[in-house]
């Protein structure tokens, strides 16, 4: 590992002054790469005075989660950071592939500044600019976030990554439901890069006069991966519909979180709780009503939520068994919404809900599917 490492700490070491500089012919991007970090150069906006102000360590592990979704082919998995100053680093072993960012000052090289070495771009650094070309960091908040517990899997965040599962629902709302999950693309929201997922549900319920009814919604969301354990939220769109059997009500919903919610649940020890806060502005668009003109709506929100991580369980649905880890939330003292999903994955098999300690409604997944192929 050593023989690619070090040659890239002495060319930033010993290479002159303004390393960080265009002019360097040590630090011209790859052609192959150049057009992509071009075009990722012009969705960033200017960077805000609280993000030149996240710690050079912090910001340096966002843009390398950033730049391991933005360019799987590169870098094709959640690495493991490293230390040579005065870089932070990951290896890819699988592309032979070196990624760095100068995080201490000095030595002529600017802090922040990003370098590649290995595989595609050869035996020389070279050098892609600064990190917040790319993204704005965001501030973690108070406290570390720990080591990702393995109730997820930051790789399935990678583009092109389909999930589908099916569910029976017991309770208030039985019958049965669709989940089909993309991660689309990589893009921006609200000036921040993210991760667009799609998710489009269907639901069939029958009511008690044995009428069926159809409930079809889709939301995008937009994320990004910020730490080994956790993922910065900046928004969500969401578009239902609902068929009443005389007309169909159509209700488009536009949330904006600010600042940036971070959900640290992937952090969290056994018995460990987590209570993350979450502000913002909804913008509700109804349409659908005969003879009603569409109707907007824009108003701020603040809520919290507490989650709780009990353990690991094994469950039988019958989609199949699987070792989970369990999860518990709720908004009242009352009620408990409980969880279970695969470890490794983070896929929801089975969940609970229960009112002053009475199961009011359930549901367990019938299939779960990866890219078509059952687990």
């Amino acid at each position: 590992m050593f023989k690619y490492l070090v040659p890239l700490a002495v060319t930033i070491t010993l290479g002159g002054c303004g390393g960080g500089s265009e002019t360097s012919p040590a630090v011209k991007p790859a052609a192959s790469f150049e057009a992509s970090l071009a075009g990722l150069r012009g969705t960033k906006t200017k960077l805000s005075a609280a993000a030149a102000a996240v710690d050079s360590g912090e910001a340096a592990r966002q843009f390398m989660d950033f730049a391991e979704a933005r360019f799987p082919n590169h870098f094709p998995i959640h690495a493991t950071t490293g230390s040579l100053p005065p870089l932070a680093y990951r290896y890819y072993p699988s592309t032979g592939t070196y990624l760095g960012v100068v995080v201490t000052a000095g030595m002529g090289y600017d802090v922040g500044g990003v370098y590649v070495l290995g595989g595609a771009f050869g035996s020389a650094p070279l050098y892609a600019g600064l990190l917040t070309d790319f993204i704005d960091p965001v501030d973690p908040g108070p406290g570390p976030t720990g080591r990702n517990n393995g109730c997820d899997d930051f790789s399935l965040a990678a583009v092109g990554t389909r999930v589908t599962v099916e569910y029976e629902n017991f309770g208030a709302d039985a019958g049965t439901q669709t989940w089909d999950f993309l991660v689309a693309r990589m893009t921006t929201f609200e000036g921040h890069p993210a991760l667009e997922q799609i998710l489009k549900t269907v639901s069939r319920t029958t009511a008690a006069d044995g009428s069926r009814r159809v409930h079809e919604g889709e939301s995008r969301t937009y994320a990004l991966p910020t730490g080994d354990a956790e993922v910065s939220h900046y928004g969500v769109v969401v578009l239902s519909q609902f068929d009443s059997g005389a007309f169909v009500l159509t209700n488009s919903v536009r949330t904006v979180y600010s600042p940036p919610w971070v959900d640290r649940q992937y952090g969290l020890a056994v018995g460990a709780s987590d209570t993350s806060s979450a502000t913002g502005i909804n913008t509700s668009t109804v349409s659908g009503f005969p003879g009603i003109p569409d109707s907007t709506s824009t108003t701020p929100f603040s809520n919290s939520v507490t989650m709780k991580y009990v353990g690991r369980e094994s469950v039988t649905v019958p989609a199949g068994t699987y070792t989970t880890c369990k999860l518990e939330s709720g908004q009242t003292a009352d009620g408990v919404f409980t969880q279970w999903v695969i470890v490794g994955k983070g896929i929801t098999v089975k969940t609970q809900s229960t009112d002053k300690g009475a199961v009011v409604q359930s549901s367990h997944a019938t299939s779960v599917k990866v890219n078509g192929q059952a687990i």
